[in-house]
């Protein structure tokens, strides 16, 4: 796989994320050489969108099963550990202990190959 250029976090390929809800995690380094751990999903035919996999209530993954983060009937990301449901697009917490707060955002843009995306610090939330 392709070296991330210098701002972004990671290339991840998403050829396999083809339906709503599909989802996997990546693993990054951002530019204090800190890793962690990100979640890229699948929210409809055209949208993807990545955020750092840690739900605000208590900083703790937001599920090790990346294909049961997303709820189809209203759209939401859950956190598998209090059922907090955040907006996709946004990453605002709607419903849950959290409610109010937000997931961190990262910015998705087309990668160098076919199915892979440019994952990127959006400086957002």
């Amino acid at each position: 796989m392709p070296t991330p250029s210098s701002d972004a976090l990671a290339i991840v390929d998403s050829s396999q994320l083809k339906a709503p809800g599909d989802a996997r995690h990546f693993d990054y380094r951002d530019g204090s050489g800190r890793t962690g751990r990100g979640v890229l999903l699948r929210v409809d035919a055209r949208t993807l969108v990545a955020f750092d996999d840690h739900c605000p209530h208590w900083g703790v993954p937001l599920g090790e099963d990346p294909s049961r983060l997303f709820d189809p009937r209203d759209a939401s990301i859950v956190c598998s550990m209090h059922r907090a449901r955040f907006d996709p697009h946004s990453g605002l917490c709607h419903t849950g202990l959290c409610e109010g707060q937000h997931l961190t955002r990262f910015q998705v843009s087309e990668g160098p190959g076919v199915g892979l995306v440019i994952v990127k610090r959006s400086g957002l939330f």
